[in-house]
């Protein structure tokens, strides 16, 4: 009886099929928590996300040892190469140019299948969702993970770390009340602050 169950364990085991990579939306708004493990800094906001344009604007309230630090808004123009902060306490706009190029949220083609699980109960109906990981090196130095649902390749968990020299940062962002596509355009003007 035990080699019958551990042929019929072997044979799941070998002939699950791994997810293969999908297309999430190009353009998104979701809210979002994200943790800095360099920095060790927590912040929660509101993301808009827009591949086709190359852009993302974070409204972020920032936390340190569960206290808000600091609210302001971020406004990152890639094809433009520049980033404008807004700083809601002060109504200031500071302006300079992108730090790196811009990463798609997404599953690239190349990406490496991790394997499929369920958040929350799989064995309770409407109490958990399927979600699908994958992982990959974009570039030297960087390294991805990245959860999505496994019906419409909608992201749940970005984590991207890049080294530099001896030092490695890593930021994981978990989004949720993913809304495709944004609902307002108007949100990529920088704010007036900043013209």
């Amino acid at each position: 009886m035990k080699s019958v169950l551990v042929l019929f364990a072997f044979f799941v085991f070998t002939n699950a099929q791994l997810p293969e990579p999908c297309d999430s939306p190009k353009q998104w708004e979701a809210k979002y928590f994200a943790y800095d493990r360099g920095s060790v800094r927590e912040e929660a906001g509101t993301i808009t996300y827009d591949e086709v344009g190359e852009r993302i604007r974070s409204v972020v309230k920032e936390e340190r040892n569960g206290q808000v630090v600091d609210a302001y808004e971020i406004l990152t123009l890639y094809l433009k190469r520049v980033e404008y902060r807004y700083d809601y306490d002060s109504g200031q706009c500071t302006q300079r140019p992108t730090q790196y190029p811009f990463r798609p949220i997404g599953v690239p083609a190349n990406a490496t299948a991790l394997g499929q699980g369920y958040i929350g109960a799989s064995g309770i109906p409407g109490a958990g969702m399927l979600v699908s990981s994958f992982a990959g090196y974009p570039r030297e130095g960087e390294r991805f993970e990245i959860i999505v649902t496994a019906d419409a390749c909608i992201p749940v968990t970005d984590i991207f770390s890049r080294r530099e020299g001896d030092r490695v940062d890593e930021r994981l962002l978990d989004f949720y009340d993913v809304v495709a596509p944004y609902p307002d355009s108007s949100v990529f003007e920088p704010p007036a602050a900043c013209q």
